[in-house]
């Protein structure tokens, strides 16, 4: 089985890749400058390393980055247990898999998961919204 601190990494990166691209945007921003500053010599566009990068210097990070880290984690978190029943087989960090997993089980991940989907505007109905 995973360790936590793996599929905590794996499911952090999975909200980050699920995100709209606004808010996508956004988590670049809240952590845009600390990411400049701390991890200048972390390939762009590895969202992996860096997330690794700015974990390792958590303690140097700004309030902004902190908070939307720490929104990442509750999304997570939220479908921690889905992930693990679900979709077992998946290789570590595989994010797009998760996602993609997840999707495909919709129909049975937890209400908590859901809302995690829902609120970010995945869930079945809102492919069909024009926002």
């Amino acid at each position: 089985m995973r360790n936590y601190a793996t599929l905590v990494t794996c499911l952090l990166g999975f909200t980050i890749a699920m995100a709209p691209t606004s808010n996508a945007y956004a988590m670049r921003g809240a952590c845009r400058d600390d990411a400049k500053s701390l991890c200048a010599d972390v390939q762009r566009g590895d969202r992996g390393a860096m997330h690794q990068c700015l974990m390792e210097h958590q303690d140097q990070l700004s309030d902004a980055c902190v908070a939307r880290i720490e929104q990442g984690r509750q999304r997570a978190q939220a479908c921690q247990a889905d992930v693990e029943s679900l979709c077992p087989d998946l290789a570590e960090g595989d994010r797009r898999g998760v996602h993609r997993c997840l999707m495909e089980n919709e129909s049975t991940l937890s209400d908590s998961c859901r809302a995690v989907f829902e609120n970010r505007g995945h869930g079945r109905g809102s492919h069909s919204k024009g926002s």
